[in-house]
């Protein structure tokens, strides 16, 4: 699962997968909007 799409825009979460032959396929589950974590919550190496 990946979400897909640009960083201030709705986005597509989407379930990749690889079967047994190496086939890939690739399937939209639903739009979603991520948000960089702020205050405490944040990475602290990212600054």
């Amino acid at each position: 699962m990946i979400p897909l799409g640009g960083q201030w825009m709705t986005q597509q979460l989407m379930e990749i997968s690889k079967d047994e032959e190496g086939n890939i396929t690739e399937k939209a589950v639903l739009p979603v909007s991520f948000v960089p974590l702020t205050g405490s919550n944040r990475n602290p190496d990212d600054r």
